[in-house]
């Protein structure tokens, strides 16, 4: 990766990405669902599981068994001094390991 992206401050990521390996466990911390007056569903998605690491840092991760995803702070996640975060190498590296 260019040089550019190694001084990048990486305050919050949300990322996914669709597995071309089959399918993956079902993560999700809940269901959100809009029924219509007849009671017929009309709307559904699923909600992260929220993970907290030190200092009350969360990060959000959530699996249909075919797209995966990750929502919050990676660069604190975890960490006992939760200061400073991570460039962006650094950073997509914490991602795929906490995936």
């Amino acid at each position: 990766m260019s040089d550019e992206f190694t001084s990048v401050f990486v305050d919050w990521l949300t990322i996914g990405q669709r597995s071309s390996e089959g399918l993956l466990p079902i993560v999700v911390g809940g269901v959100a669902s809009k029924f219509d007056a007849t009671g017929n569903c009309v709307f559904e998605r699923a909600i992260s599981s929220r993970f907290e690491g030190s200092f009350s840092t969360t990060v959000g991760v959530c699996c249909d068994s075919r797209v995966y995803g990750l929502s919050g702070n990676v660069g604190r996640f975890g960490r006992s001094d939760n200061l400073f975060n991570l460039g962006w190498n650094a950073t997509l590296a914490k991602t795929k390991g906490i995936l």
